[in-house]
């Protein structure tokens, strides 16, 4: 498991699963997380890939195993995710492994949308 992966899913919480079907948790963004390392100093951003990482990893969750993206379909980033916030992911999963992922803050406002098809 990489780096960030592992310090992606340290910060994972409120996990609900619904075996092969949806997923949704939340993730909340530290000052300590390590993907702010050289991603605006000044001004700590949460690097898009992070995102997908923890749609990724939702998915594996979902389906129960370990599996790599095949593709990425559509990642639609809104809003940035800042240190020291907390988001919301929930997704939905077909059986042709296509996951559909809603990325929002606490209080609702759309983050990002992702669009991913797994192996």
């Amino acid at each position: 498991m990489s780096f960030l992966k592992d310090a992606i899913s340290e910060r994972i919480a409120d996990v609900q699963v619904v075996p092969g079907q949806s997923a949704s948790a939340t993730c909340h963004f530290d000052e300590a997380f390590p993907g702010f390392s050289g991603h605006f100093p000044d001004l700590p951003i949460v690097p898009a890939v992070c995102l997908m990482q923890l749609v990724h990893i939702l998915a594996d969750k979902c389906l129960g195993k370990t599996t790599s993206i095949a593709c990425i379909k559509h990642m639609k980033c809104k809003i940035p995710v800042l240190a020291n916030q907390t988001i919301c992911a929930k997704l939905s999963m077909s059986q042709d492994f296509l996951v559909q992922a809603e990325l929002t803050t606490i209080q609702g406002d759309s983050i990002a949308n992702v669009k991913l098809l797994l192996e």
